[in-house]
Parts: C-alpha cells; structure tokens; sequence
C-alpha cells in the first residue's frame, strides 16, 4: 500500500520504499522517512499534492511522488 491510497487518521508502518534510485532513497531517509517508523496520515490537499503526514513529533508535507516512493503497512 501507498500512502495515496490511506485515508485521513490512519496510521502505518513504513515497510521500504519502491524502485527508486538509492539517492533518492537516500534523501527520504534524511528526512526520517526509515523503515519500521510509524506515521499518521493526516491529509491531502485538494488536488492530491502535498500529503501531509505526521512524523516523530512533527508534520511533514510530501510530494505525490515522494509519497509514491514509500510502502506502507496500515495497523489502524
């Protein structure tokens, strides 16, 4: 699952990422998008471009294709 396909207030588990280059991947990582780190799906705005999710204690806005980029396993 992506996180296009979550809907507002679920939560999930980052399980790895999509085919994307490793510097790519790289540049998720720092932002602490790692694998095993739960998220709060918060919402996405009207066009479907940035998706907000919430992180470790704070909000982060992605762009559709960052979002792409990320497998997600819902727990709730």
């Amino acid at each position: 699952m992506t996180l296009k396909n979550m809907k507002p207030g679920q939560i999930g588990i980052i399980e790895g990422f999509k085919d994307c280059s490793s510097d790519y991947k790289r540049r998720l990582m720092t932002m602490g998008l790692l694998e095993g780190t739960n998220i709060l799906f918060k919402r996405t705005a009207p066009f479907g471009c940035p998706v907000i999710i919430a992180i470790n204690g704070f909000q982060l806005a992605l762009r559709k294709a960052e979002a792409n980029a990320l497998k997600i396993k819902v727990i709730s």
